[in-house]
Order: C-alpha cells, then structure tokens, then sequence
C-alpha cells in the first residue's frame, strides 16, 4: 500500500528521494501553527526544520500532534533528536504515553556534528580565532601566542556516542583523548578509560580541555561540582547539547569559586 506523507517544506533532496523509493505519495504544507481539524488522509508526517521558523510554531506543531495521538491517529511517534528531554516534547509524550503507542529517538545521531563543533572550539581556543577577528574587525594587528593543538589532552566526562567522536575527531589531529564512564568498558577511541571519584579527579588533572557529554538526567544533574579538582587547571569546558544546562550544573557553578583564567565554551 502507498504511504501517504505530509511533509513540511521544504523538503531537503535527500529525503524526496527515499519517499520516492518507499512508493510514497507526498502532501506538503507550509506550516503555520495549525493543524486542520478534520482528520487527515495522510498515514504518516515528516517535519523539517522548516516548521520552527514561526515564533512559537514549534510548541505550537506538538501540541497539534498531540491532539492526533488523542483522536487515535497515530500508532508510532518517532523523535528526531539525540533526547527526549526538550520542554516542546512534553505533550506529545505525555499524550503517547496516556495511549500507549510506540515512541522512539535517535540516540548518537549528532555525535558527529557536535563532535564538529567540539573540535571547532577547541582549534578556536588553540589557535586564538576570535582574537583574530577582533583584530581584523578594528583593523589592527598585533602578534598573538598561539597553541599548537597536538600533544594537548582532551578529557571527556561521559565516553558514549558523543564521547567517543570527540575522542576520534581529536585523536585524528594528534592530540590526546583520555575518557571516563561510571562503570569500566571498551576504550573505542579512547587512550585511556577512568571509573570512579579517583578517576574523575585524575582526568580533569590531566586534561587541557574537558568535555563534559553526559546525559541529561536527575543523576548528572546532582553530579559533585568538578570544580573542586579543575579550579586550578586553567582549561576549556565545553558542554555537549544534551548535557545538564551549563549555567545550573555542579561544574559552572563551582567554577565561580576560582580565579584561574578558565574559558567556559557551550555547544
């Protein structure tokens, strides 16, 4: 049976061309905010980044889906985003959890763009780019010591996914990457794995930069402040997306306390 798609424009090439291939039939719209009420003929929705440009269209567009799941018409919500934590989130979930249909996310599917943007920070830092475009801005020049990033370590509170990308990313450009987990597993990209308080304080002692990439739970939240070993370490921290928000979590707060030259980057 042909699938039936609304899809939200514009629609990127790719995904055209894998709805021709599953025999789709595609129904676009430009998105406003509404939904109209009767119910659709379509057996399946893809919305792009297109529907988030309205103010306020993207709170908008789930409680519009919500509604679909309320009226029976929907047997699968699917997340397209590394968490399910967003605030925009909560009525879809809460609606497909009340009708007890499937839910599913995309764990890791970002690991390569923010480990992308991780990466960009730190030959940002290494290489002084924003004094750089100070200086081109106000039309001066003055020599700036820069780093040369091979040899530096990178530490990575949280070896999953998004961890272990940094660790390849910046293994690739010759630098080191040491990781930590709570409990001991394979070392995938990593030089070395920590475990533990003892490991935790002996990565943020080693590391020139730290990445902090855990999950975004009541557990990492309540997390000891990492400040109490990195204070005196003068490195980057650099937060992941889903990771506990930078300006409430036990590592920024703790920072405060120190006055070491610490360059606090969030991606």
């Amino acid at each position: 049976m042909p699938l039936t798609v609304l899809a939200t424009l514009p629609l990127p090439a790719q995904h055209e061309a894998e709805l021709r291939e599953l025999n789709a039939e595609v129904s676009t719209l430009q998105f406003d905010g509404i939904i109209e009420n009767e119910l659709p003929s379509w057996n399946a929705a893809m919305i792009t980044s297109a529907a988030f440009r309205l103010p306020d269209s993207g709170a908008a567009l789930y409680e519009q889906l919500a509604d679909l799941v309320r009226r029976g018409r929907v047997e699968w919500v699917h997340f397209c985003a590394a968490g399910m934590d967003g605030q925009m989130f909560i009525p879809l979930i809460r609606a497909a959890h009340a009708a007890g249909i499937k839910m599913t996310y995309c764990p890791g599917v970002y690991a390569t763009p923010i480990a992308q943007y991780v990466i960009a920070h730190v030959l940002s830092c290494t290489r002084m780019l924003r004094e750089h475009a100070e200086q081109q801005a106000s039309k001066t020049w003055a020599p700036l010591m820069q780093r040369d990033p091979r040899g530096a370590v990178v530490g990575v509170v949280g070896a999953g996914g998004i961890g272990n990308e940094v660790a390849r990313m910046a293994t690739a450009l010759g630098m080191r990457s040491i990781g930590w987990r709570r409990r001991a597993g394979s070392f995938g990209s990593f030089e070395d794995i920590f475990t533990g308080e003892e490991g935790l304080d002996a990565l943020l002692m080693e590391s020139d930069f730290v990445v902090v990439a855990v999950p975004n739970t009541p557990q990492t939240r309540k997390e000891r402040p990492l400040g109490r070993t990195l204070g005196n370490s003068g490195c980057t921290i650099t937060f992941s997306s889903n990771s506990p928000a930078p300006s409430t979590s036990p590592a920024m707060s703790s920072m405060k306390e120190f006055s070491t030259a610490t360059l606090i980057q969030f991606v």
